[in-house]
């Protein structure tokens, strides 16, 4: 078991730890310190007191494995015993290139089965009104969206967001007010407000915004490239807008299709800055990029200054 999706991957292994007491030959390794010589004896050991001997390792992390223990671990797994019932959960591990090693080798043993957990693999409001539910309050679909749009899609971040505010809020329902409040933004949230925030032209807003963003040590290349995202998207539809493109042949052009109010926001936006001032800020965006990767000057630094010729 494996996925994105973290919370669901440590849920279905608290299901199976919640019944290792049915399963009378039952053992748990954890995989970062996995003992490799006791592991080859549990899996070689017949079941004692059942059919079936019931294994589970968590965070395999055979991206660090000497090549000599990935070979013997294979060895073992691809060897397994009928009686065997061994479950992978990698609950915390997230590298790319230990998923595929991982995907790789499970694919190749002989009655496997691989369950990838990713966005797609649940029902995000679902899992929302079922946590608020069991603190016996409710919230609904706006506010749903809401916190999602504050606190991100990640499943575990979320239900530690639900539990405190389900234990703050003092109504039976969550109210927007308490979400505004109590919840902390996301750091995609955060990175993705500062372009609406610039445009604006509120020094005093802008600068408050900064100091709190820098306290959640962004990585400044992502910032310069949102911001960056946000005025190619002003100077191709202010392009358009010169060129008497209409709402419907923007939208097909630059991928707005299903986001008309995105797009009206934008047009509203281009319509209030000159190209002149786009193509100056595109500038100071390369300008910016440029010195980041090329100096040793403090990146906030950087960011602070572009930000103030940006307004």
């Amino acid at each position: 078991m494996y996925g994105k999706e973290k919370y669901l991957v440590k849920e279905k292994e608290n299901i199976i730890l919640k019944n290792k007491k049915k399963l009378f030959d039952f053992a748990k390794f954890d995989g970062e310190d996995l003992d490799l010589d006791e592991l080859s004896v549990c899996l070689k050991t017949f079941p004692a007191l059942s059919e079936k001997k019931y294994v589970l390792i968590s965070n395999l992390d055979l991206e660090t494995l000497r090549e000599k223990d990935l070979e013997i671990l294979k060895n073992l797994i691809l060897d397994l015993h009928d009686f065997v019932v061994l479950v992978v959960s990698q609950n915390l591990i997230n590298s790319d290139k230990n998923t595929k090693i991982f995907v790789n080798f499970v694919s190749k043993i002989k009655n496997s089965e691989i369950i990838e957990f990713s966005e797609k693999s649940v029902n995000i409001a679902s899992k929302i009104s079922e946590w608020t539910k069991k603190h016996n309050k409710k919230i609904n679909r706006t506010n749903i969206n809401l916190l999602v749009s504050r606190c991100g899609k990640d499943l575990n971040n979320l239900k530690n967001e639900i539990d405190k505010l389900c234990f703050f809020e003092k109504n039976l329902e969550i109210t927007s007010n308490s979400i505004i409040k109590i919840s902390n933004l996301s750091h995609d949230y955060k990175v993705f407000e500062i372009s609406k925030i610039i445009l604006s032209g509120d020094l005093f807003e802008i600068y408050n915004f900064l100091e709190k963003l820098f306290c959640k040590n962004p990585d400044i290349f992502y910032v310069l490239n949102t911001i960056s995202i946000t005025y190619i998207n002003l100077y191709k539809i202010k392009l358009a807008v010169i060129n008497k493109k209409n709402i419907e042949e923007i939208s097909k052009l630059f991928g707005y299709t299903n986001k008309k109010f995105k797009l009206r926001l934008d047009l509203e936006t281009s319509s209030k800055i000159s190209l002149e001032k786009i193509k100056k800020n595109l500038n100071l965006l390369l300008e910016s990029d440029l010195i980041l990767k090329t100096s040793t000057i403090c990146s906030h630094f950087i960011l602070n200054y572009l930000i103030i010729n940006l307004v």
